[in-house]
Formats: structure tokens, C-alpha cells, sequence
């Protein structure tokens, strides 16, 4: 019987966890990192470490259309822990680095791990504190946020989270429509009754941008939303405008218009009461939603 190539899936590819793998990163203890995710999510978002992480980025797809030549690109004679989105196209890659001669191993869940994983950290007390109760940092590091959890007698208070406004980019927009098949947007701004996107919204159409290059078949149905301050006819027309800016911007920067579909639906599907500040200004908003999606 003829010999057949080794696969990555003949042998298990060496696993790491987030959890494990920080605190050498932290330490620097010289593991390099190879990033396998696209190029616009590679920019948009990596993992950082408390001392410089050493990383080298090779496209997943640059493996699949020619392995010799991206192996090349791989350091020899270093410990290489492998990274993508997920962790199946870094499993992948990992594989094909052992079949090569170059220790690697996966990282288990990829960058979705690393955005949920939460690092605790004792915080140190008086001693007529530490008699009385515990405090805790604990840290969500791939996010830039922390919340405090404070035990005492057996029974934890967790404080609020302390984070920054949330940052929209193209890992969040696809974990939201992986989960939900739609995802609510709020980096999209307009002045009063314009349909006009304002230059700071640009952050935010540059991620759909990049989540929508990434993923080829991809169709979005692209929702404009509004509050209850003009007559329902009004906002009706003028979130019906607003979605069509949002798909006219993107099909300048290359995407297929047949992926797009502009809808309004004006101030008819609140996610917030209109009777205040705060609950007008979340339904002042954009939703993109996977076609086909919705029951």
C-alpha cells in the first residue's frame, strides 16, 4: 500500500491557552508569535503583553497558495505559537510548521479567546483590611477593561466595569453576526436631519469594510434607524437616505453593489424610550444584518 502525505489531522497539533501563553509573553521569554488572520484584521486588533510581543504576520491563505514559500517566511530555531480568529486556521498552519521541522503549537480559540479571557489579580491591603475582606483586579486585557470583585465572608460584590466606549471593529461586528445574524453599530454619526455621514464615522465604515473583504460571500442587509423627534414620514425618508449612504460609501471602496441592500426603518423599531436623551440617542442608529438572516 502506498504511502500517503502526513496530514495535520494524523497527529494532534500541541495546544496553548491564552491564559498560559500571556503571562510568557509578559515575561518575555522569546516565544514568537505568527499571525495567520487577514491583513485588515491583523491591523484593526492584536495581543499585547506587558513587554514587546514578537510577531510575524503570514496570511492563512498565503499557506494554501504556496506553503513552501510561506514557511520560508517562518523563523527557524525560535518556539512559534500559532494565532487566527478562531483557532482552526492556526491548528492548520501549526501543523504544517511540526511537518516542517518547526516546533508549534495552536492557540486555543484564537483571538475570541484572547478578547474574553479574564486575568485576576490579588490587590494588595492595609492588614486591618486584609483581616476584614479580599480585593480583586480582575482583567479583561484583549478588551482594555476591568471590573472589582470584593469577597468577604464568603460572598463576592462585583463593582462596575470600568471600560473605555466601545470600539467597533471588524472582529466585533463578525462575532455579533456569527451569534445573532445582525449587529448594532453606533460609530456611525449624522448631523440633525442629514443623511451625510460626519468624518468621525469613518472609523467605523472602515471596519465594515474590512469585515466585508474578509469575508467574499458575504451579503448585509445595511438598517437605518431613528428617533421619534420629526413625523414618522419624515424619519422613515431620512433613515431610508442614511442606509443608502452607508451602502453608497462602501460600493465606492470596491464592494459589490448586489451585496448591499439599503433599508429604513425610521423610528418604527425603538431599542430605547424616546421620551429621553439617552434612549434617543441609541435609536440613532445603524444595524447590518446578514441576508437572509432574519425568521
Amino acid at each position: 500500500m502506498a504511502d500517503t502525505p502526513t496530514d495535520a489531522s494524523d497527529s494532534p497539533v500541541p495546544s496553548v491557552a491564552v491564559g498560559d501563553i500571556l503571562p510568557r509573553l509578559d515575561r518575555g521569554e522569546g516565544v514568537l508569535l505568527l499571525d495567520v488572520r487577514n491583513e485588515e484584521e491583523y491591523e484593526t486588533w492584536k495581543v499585547e503583553a506587558r513587554r514587546p510581543v514578537e510577531t510575524v504576520h503570514v496570511p492563512y491563505f498565503d499557506f494554501i497558495e504556496d506553503a513552501e514559500a510561506a514557511l520560508a517566511r517562518v523563523p527557524r530555531g525560535r518556539e512559534v505559537v500559532v494565532l487566527c480568529a478562531q483557532g482552526g486556521s492556526s491548528e492548520m498552519v501549526a501543523g504544517m510548521l511540526q511537518e516542517a521541522g518547526v516546533p508549534a503549537a495552536n492557540v486555543e480559540g484564537g483571538m475570541i479567546a484572547y478578547g474574553v479571557y479574564l486575568e485576576p489579580v490579588s490587590v494588595p491591603l492595609a492588614a486591618a483590611e486584609a483581616a476584614r475582606f479580599e480585593l480583586w483586579q480582575v482583567n479583561r486585557r484583549g478588551k482594555a477593561c476591568l471590573s472589582y470583585v470584593l469577597v468577604s465572608g464568603g460572598e463576592a460584590v462585583l463593582d462596575i466595569k470600568l471600560e473605555p466606549a466601545k470600539k467597533e471593529t471588524a472582529i466585533s461586528m463578525a462575532e455579533a453576526l456569527d451569534a445573532r445574524g445582525r449587529a448594532i453599530l453606533y460609530g456611525i454619526h449624522f448631523d440633525s436631519n442629514s443623511a451625510v455621514p460626519r468624518p468621525e464615522s469613518a472609523a467605523t465604515l472602515q471596519q465594515i469594510l474590512a469585515l466585508l473583504r474578509s469575508r467574499p460571500v458575504l451579503g448585509l442587509v445595511v438598517e437605518g434607524h431613528t428617533d421619534s423627534q420629526n413625523t414618522e414620514e419624515f424619519n422613515q425618508k431620512l433613515s431610508e437616505n442614511r442606509a443608502k449612504a452607508v451602502v453608497e460609501w462602501l460600493v465606492k471602496k470596491g464592494i459589490a453593489a448586489d451585496r448591499l441592500r439599503p433599508v429604513g426603518y425610521g423610528e418604527s423599531r425603538p431599542v430605547a424610550d424616546n421620551r429621553t436623551a439617552e434612549g434617543r440617542q441609541k435609536n440613532r442608529r445603524v444595524e447590518v444584518e446578514i441576508i437572509g438572516s432574519r425568521k
